[in-house]
């Protein structure tokens, strides 16, 4: 259901839409705590899934007109998503975008003979921190962009020439998109300077806008809106979006899994620690202590050696490195274990086996935890395989 309510007095425009969406079946991918042995490299496992779910916001749209060729344009927009069934319930879904608000400067000049319909544009766009997040997520900080845009029609006879100048974060900021799946490999959007330049004759004016709206659309949420106008419906649409809201905020304040599991390799019989070194042609147990603050589902070992120096985020410090040199047989284990009875805290045993015949070096030893939500946590450890 949506609604549209607006005025214009004077110089000034306001439009209000909220929406409000429910879906019985809604299907999106959802992340198990399971791992891919077979073909996925040791990866998570991700599912489809079908859930309930409620979907409401609104967007707003204030523009004033000051002078004759001047235009200032306040737009806002806000999506808040709920799982209403299934095993992510109470939470929101992947990728939902955050609150944001774009503020706007724009000069129309007078049209010429040969110039119709130019401007020049400022916009600065705020957007909110993303807190409300699905596991994996990461929550995403807020940001702010300042942008510039600039166009014109050169009419030459018949023809119309279309110009678009665009400057994306003029200031360089360095940030993470919530709707980007770029975020997901921790990639920063850094928006580079850029322009478009496209002509069409004037009869295919509406493609070659087409075009330019397509080369220079960022990821935003739009809605198809159907408008009502009568005065009953906007009274009751208005009364059920405030009664959808009230109910979704009581229902943020069930609980709902928000923190990852924890390793910990502190204590004396835990192994390896850090810089451990590891005979070949030996066994040893890996050993740690897993926790959850709900239900631990699975645990995953990936050993591979670091004979190219290469590093982990997840590393509290750095061993004493050999030089570099490429591998002829290194050890390589890749193996995922399923903890059974969804415990809240598991002390992790597993044997390994190091063949008597694999490179000794560098290596690094990778532990990743996940629970029964889906949340994942990962451990990185340097260890050396040694004569």
């Amino acid at each position: 259901m949506d609604l549209s309510v607006a005025r214009r007095t004077g110089n000034t425009y306001i439009a209000f839409t909220p929406f409000f969406n429910y879906f019985s079946n809604y299907i999106y991918l959802n992340p198990t705590s399971g791992y891919d042995q077979f073909y996925g490299a040791g990866n998570q496992i991700f599912e489809y899934s079908q859930s309930k779910v409620r979907r409401y916001g609104a967007e707003l749209k204030v523009e004033y007109r000051p002078l004759t060729h001047w235009k200032v344009e306040l737009l806002g927009e806000y999506v808040r998503s709920e799982q209403l069934s299934g095993s992510k319930k109470g939470y929101t879904l992947p990728f939902s975008p955050a609150p944001s608000l774009v503020l706007d400067l724009s000069w129309l000049p007078k049209s010429s003979t040969y110039f119709k319909e130019s401007y020049l544009s400022l916009d600065s766009k705020w957007t909110a921190n993303q807190k409300h997040i699905v596991p994996p997520e990461e929550k995403t900080k807020g940001y702010q962009v300042l942008n510039f845009r600039a166009g014109t029609q050169l009419v030459l006879g018949r023809s119309a020439l279309q110009l678009r100048l665009q400057v994306q974060n003029i200031f360089d900021t360095k940030y993470m998109d919530h709707t980007s799946f770029y975020r997901l490999i921790s990639l920063l959007n850094r928006d580079e300077i850029s322009s478009y330049l496209l002509g069409s004759l004037s009869e295919s004016k509406t493609e070659a806008n087409k075009l330019i709206d397509t080369i220079n659309t960022q990821v935003l949420t739009h809605h198809d809106k159907n408008k009502y106008t009568y005065a009953n419906t906007q009274k009751y649409g208005i009364i059920a979006f405030i009664a959808a809201s009230a109910i979704a905020c009581k229902k943020d304040k069930e609980s709902i899994d928000t923190e990852k599991p924890t390793i910990d390799i502190s204590a004396a019989t835990a192994f390896p620690k850090q810089c451990s070194q590891i005979r070949r042609g030996s066994s040893f147990t890996f050993r740690a202590k897993l926790s959850d603050n709900v239900a631990l589902g699975s645990y995953s070992i990936d050993v591979h050696h670091n004979f190219d120096h290469h590093s982990h985020s997840t590393e509290v410090e750095e061993c004493t490195l050999e030089p570099i040199k490429k591998p002829v047989k290194p050890f390589v284990l890749v193996k995922s274990v399923n903890i059974p009875g969804q415990p809240q805290q598991y002390d992790a045993q597993f044997q390994i086996d190091v063949p008597s015949d694999v490179d000794p070096g560098n290596y690094h030893f990778m532990i990743q935890v996940t629970d029964q939500s889906g949340w994942s946590i990962q451990r990185g450890i340097s260890v050396r395989i040694i004569e």
